[in-house]
C-alpha cells in the first residue's frame, strides 16, 4: 500500500458566517493514487479542498501533509489570470525558473 500523502482528522470547517459546517472524521490521500471527491452542490467539496490546500483554516482538527506551497489547487474559474488551465498551472513553474518538462 502506498504512503499517505495528505491526511485530515477530526476536521471542522465553517466557510463564511453561515451555519453550514463541513465535518470530516478522517480523510487520507495516498501517493500515486487518483481520488474523486463527489457530492451535490453545497456538500462541501470545494471547502474540503481549500482546507486541504491550506487556503481555509479549520475551526477544529488537523491537516497533515506536505509543506505549505507543495499542494496545488486548480479552480474551475480562472483565479489568477484569464487563459487556459494549462497556462495557469504553468505560471508558478515559470516563477521558479522551470519549463514545461519539469
Amino acid at each position: 500500500m502506498s504512503e499517505v500523502a495528505l491526511a485530515a482528522s477530526d476536521l471542522v470547517v465553517r466557510p463564511g458566517d453561515g451555519e453550514f459546517a463541513l465535518r470530516v472524521p478522517s480523510f487520507e490521500l495516498r501517493a500515486g493514487t487518483v481520488t474523486a471527491i463527489l457530492g451535490p452542490n453545497g456538500a462541501g467539496k470545494t471547502t474540503l479542498l481549500r482546507a486541504l490546500a491550506g487556503l481555509v483554516a479549520p475551526q477544529q482538527g488537523r491537516v497533515a501533509g506536505p509543506a505549505r506551497g507543495a499542494v496545488a489547487l486548480v479552480f474551475q474559474q480562472p483565479v489568477v489570470f484569464a487563459g487556459s488551465v494549462a497556462w495557469n498551472a504553468e505560471l508558478p513553474l515559470w516563477g521558479r525558473g522551470l519549463g514545461r518538462r519539469e
